[in-house]
């Protein structure tokens, strides 16, 4: 049997205890219904090979940056093949999340004073 570009053989071979499927980062925006069904059907099917190799408990998480269209798709794939899914949205939304540091702005007055020999 030939290795699919789209399956993960070595991955699969291992057949782990514990599944946690964090995507859609990363999915580029799914704007029509020609892309999201496309998604909807690929990851289903994701689901189901994952299902296959092994009795592993498989956990699908939202989005940390909630996105309405994607999140859907996961959480519906997710019931009908009967696995849990996380929805994790609140973290996004919580701007203490958002990656942001008040030692930019530190960094940037250190550097304006060095540019002009203040430091």
């Amino acid at each position: 049997m030939g290795k699919s570009p789209t399956e993960p053989k070595d991955e699969l071979h291992f057949q782990p205890d514990l599944v946690i499927v964090a995507m859609c980062e990363n999915v580029a925006e799914l704007a029509t219904d020609e892309a999201r069904d496309k998604f909807a059907v690929a990851f289903a099917k994701l689901l189901s090979v994952l299902k296959e190799h092994g009795q592993p408990t498989i956990f699908v998480r939202s989005s940390f940056w909630p996105h309405e269209v994607k999140d859907g798709i996961l959480r519906k794939a997710s019931a009908e093949a009967g696995i849990t899914f996380v929805d994790i949205s609140e973290l996004g939304r919580d701007k203490s999340n958002a990656g942001l540091s008040t030692t930019v702005p530190l960094l940037s007055t250190v550097s304006r004073g060095l540019c002009h020999g203040r430091v």
